[in-house]
């Protein structure tokens, strides 16, 4: 996310991070996770000093807390299984050795790291060593998202091999970039506002790629795009996304066979052309009819929609905490943002919207949330309390966390928790 504004009020940003007991739907259908954390070994690497952390598929260096780094290799881990899972064809058995990863508390130590060859990144995967890197600085829910896609190119380096086409390796990955981690596994399939803004923004203003030239594209002709404009960037990766999306997804699920086949032409040799011609056809004006009737037909999911909401909230409480204002409880902070009429402006690339924060205090149904589903909830040496929003039936349990930032600022995370009662249900 970019910059964001308010008119009547301000807020800064939002960001995010889900198990179930799989019926085998389809790979791309139905989401699973086993996790495990093993044993952890402590050592130094150069300057800044980095720990070691062993999980079961990788080693973890890192400057950052203990806590955290035990809730980033958790996560690292239950992905990996949710790789493994959807991609079990290419699932790399013979080779245990673990993955190293790089976590960074500062930019300027990740950019030292990487040789400063990666200004414009917050992470990224180096294959000719096959290492992952990335950094915080302030921004858990983006270092968490980061993680989950370059440990996916990392992933398909060691499973697919190095023929899948940049667009769908990129696309693949901002699939698994967006699974929801609820501390149990991750729900899959989803579709977050903020991508669906863009993507309609991009067909409105006809900024989308034509097909032929997307699907051709190479790695440098893709790194030139973005070094000439970051708006390019973005509108490629939504579109490498959207297309990916429809093929895992599309047509009833039965785009899903024809992605695996595709890849299973990958992984033995052939050219990316070649490969989606063998699987999705070669009429590339049928293939984009039928993406672009699924990408009008695409709607926010529900839990990426219940997010959103919280995170406005909780951005905002972050915002005006920094002017001085805070609040006993929920009740007060609603009077306030009710009286008062807030809009908020949020900029991200190009595209901006405005979202009137007093409707997230209510349900999608509209019925005000009572006292003991959104409610303030302390926590030692944080700014501000929790804002948590847990309510049993509810597919999710949030919560929005503070931390100090720099001088007056308020830093902020929202997390996603199993929801009240027994396992989700997930998909």
């Amino acid at each position: 996310m970019s910059g964001v504004g308010a008119e009547g009020g301000a807020a800064r940003l939002p960001g995010v991070p889900r198990r179930r007991e799989a019926t085998e739907a389809g790979r791309w259908g139905v989401a699973l996770v086993v996790f495990v954390m093993v044993s952890g070994a402590v050592g130094a690497l150069g300057a800044p000093q980095l720990s070691v952390t062993r999980t079961k598929y990788y080693l973890v260096h890192s400057d950052l807390d203990d806590a955290l780094v035990y809730d980033l290799g958790t996560r690292l881990d239950a992905m990996y299984a949710e790789y493994s899972r959807r991609l079990s064809d290419f699932n790399p058995k013979a080779d245990r050795k673990p993955l190293d990863v790089y976590i960074f508390k500062t930019r300027e130590a990740y950019l030292q790291f990487t040789g400063g060859r990666h200004q414009n990144t917050g992470g990224v995967f180096l294959p000719a060593k096959n290492q992952l890197a990335s950094y915080l600085d302030g921004q858990r829910d983006t270092l968490r998202r980061t993680l989950q896609h370059e440990a996916f190119h990392q992933f398909a380096h060691k499973a697919l091999g190095p023929n899948v086409p940049v667009w769908m390796n990129e696309g693949l990955a901002q699939l698994f970039e967006e699974g929801i981690w609820t501390g149990e596994g991750f729900l899959m399939q989803q579709v977050p506002p903020r991508r669906l803004r863009q993507l309609q923004s991009d067909l409105k203003n006809e900024k989308l790629l034509p097909l032929k030239r997307l699907l051709d594209m190479t790695p440098e002709q893709w790194g030139e795009s973005l070094a000439k404009d970051a708006s390019i960037g973005a509108v490629q990766y939504n579109q490498a996304w959207a297309i990916t999306h429809y093929m895992a997804y599309g047509e009833g699920g039965k785009n899903g066979v024809k992605l695996v086949e595709m890849l299973q032409g990958l992984n033995r040799g052939k050219d990316a052309r070649t490969a989606f011609e063998d699987a999705f056809g070669t009429n590339l004006a049928a293939f984009k009819n039928g993406f672009e009737k699924y990408v009008a037909g695409l709607q926010p999911t529900a839990e990426s929609a219940l997010i959103d909401r919280h995170e406005v909230l909780t951005d905002l409480m972050a915002h005006l905490s920094e002017r001085g204002k805070t609040f006993r409880d929920v009740a007060e902070f609603r009077k306030l943002v009710d009286g008062s009429k807030y809009k908020l402006r949020y900029t991200r690339g190009q595209v901006t919207w405005m979202v009137d924060p007093s409707v997230c205090f209510r349900d999608p149904a509209g019925q005000l949330y009572g006292n003991e589903t959104l409610y303030f909830d302390s926590r030692a040496g944080a700014p501000l309390p929790d804002l948590v929003l847990r309510q049993p039936g509810l597919r999710l349990s949030l919560r929005g966390r503070f931390f100090p930032g720099e001088g007056k600022r308020v830093a902020y995370e929202v997390l996603v928790e199993p929801p009240v009662g027994a396992a989700a249900d997930l998909r």
